[in-house]
């Protein structure tokens, strides 16, 4: 419309000069003034279909004049630049010519990037505020673009690992998404009721004053009820099963089709979904001692329970069932999220494997 607008005033301009005698005398050498209208150039994606907006022209002595299309060579299955000339006559014969220049290139096929706001993973504890710090996004083409938050399912009453989903979108719909673990903890170590601090050497050190960092001093640590099958943390406070099916039940952290999705799409939601035959969907249809509130452990968790003291495997004698090989967390990876953290407690160290592994699973259950 502004091209159109502009032409008019120009057009308007030429035949106010023609009244007021400026075309002069002599003949009529003026050629006429083309007006491309639209882009100049203009950018196509390649194998579109590509409409010309045309071209038109004012002749100081004629007005308005026709304009031809002399040459188009304008072909939108290769990518490359193009030409295409105008040409305007007026009833002199002055002739005028115009170029538009038509740039034919690949189609957009690169979705934006994304960048997580703050930590990720993030920890807080439960029923508190979660107020999510955002992300921002930048496209090859479009420079900053929108993000929205395609899913949330943060829960702060009840512990678990939650995940907040980004989405962004360019102007070709190439979409990308990205993921922001929140874990849920309900439990801070419990205080061993030491009130005075030692170094290295044995001696007294007022500088140190976190006293629920010697966890020695709860004797005993743990305790197991044996017709619950429950072993208690009282330096946690958390509660695990401990059961024969603690050192035989193997379970995939995904299903194959989910595994598949994520492996090729590490932003695809399917890195997530823990539907199916789970090791997590296990632990919560896990009914034991009375609970029904069995969860899969984060690796912090699972670490705190490993004893580097022992060996094979690596971890206290109060667990009865308990094998050497390789247990399950909830924990993700970042940045490779078909991967997840898991605990081997032959010497009780931590370790990744592809969420398609069978690893044994340990529930756990955070409770007063």
């Amino acid at each position: 419309m502004m091209q159109i607008l502009r032409w008019l005033l120009v057009s308007l301009s030429i035949v106010l000069l023609t009244a007021c005698g400026g075309g002069g005398g002599g003949g009529d050498t003026t050629p006429p003034l083309i007006t491309i209208i639209g882009d100049n150039p203009v950018t196509v994606t390649r194998d579109d279909a590509y409409s010309d907006a045309g071209a038109a022209a004012i002749d100081n002595v004629d007005g308005v004049v026709a304009v031809t299309i002399v040459s188009n060579d304008v072909d939108t299955s290769v990518v490359g630049t193009y030409h295409i000339v105008y040409k305007a006559e007026d009833s002199s014969g002055n002739e005028a010519n115009a170029t538009r220049e038509v740039r034919v290139v690949e189609p957009d096929t690169t979705p934006p990037v994304i960048t997580i706001t703050g930590d990720n993973p993030v920890t807080i504890l439960a029923d508190t505020a979660y107020s999510d710090a955002g992300a921002s996004a930048t496209d090859n083409i479009d420079g900053s673009v929108d993000v929205t938050i395609k899913s949330s399912d943060v829960d702060t009453s009840i512990v678990g690992e939650y995940r907040v989903v980004y989405s962004a979108k360019d102007s070709s719909d190439n979409e990308t998404n990205a993921t922001r673990i929140v874990y849920v903890i309900t439990y801070q170590p419990k205080k061993t009721g030491q009130v005075v601090s030692y170094d290295k050497d044995g001696d007294i050190n007022d500088s140190i004053k976190d006293d629920g960092y010697y966890q020695s001093g709860v004797t005993p640590r743990y305790s197991r009820d044996d017709t619950t099958e429950i072993v208690t943390d009282y330096v946690t406070g958390l509660q695990w099963a401990d059961n024969n099916e603690s050192n035989s039940t193997r379970k995939q952290w995904l299903t194959d089709e989910n595994y598949n999705t994520c492996h090729n799409d590490k932003t695809d939601p399917a890195c997530y979904d823990t539907s199916g035959d789970t090791a997590t969907t296990y632990c919560e249809a896990l009914e034991l001692g009375g609970y029904t509130d069995w969860r899969l452990p984060t690796i912090e968790e699972l670490m705190a329970i490993s004893d580097k003291s022992k060996r094979n495997p690596a971890i206290d004698v109060t667990f009865h069932y308990v094998v050497s090989g390789l247990y399950w967390s909830s924990t993700t990876i970042v940045g490779y999220e078909d991967r997840a953290w898991s605990v081997g407690f032959y010497g009780g160290s931590d370790s990744w494997y592809n969420k398609s592994n069978s690893l044994y699973v340990r529930c756990v259950g955070a409770r007063d």
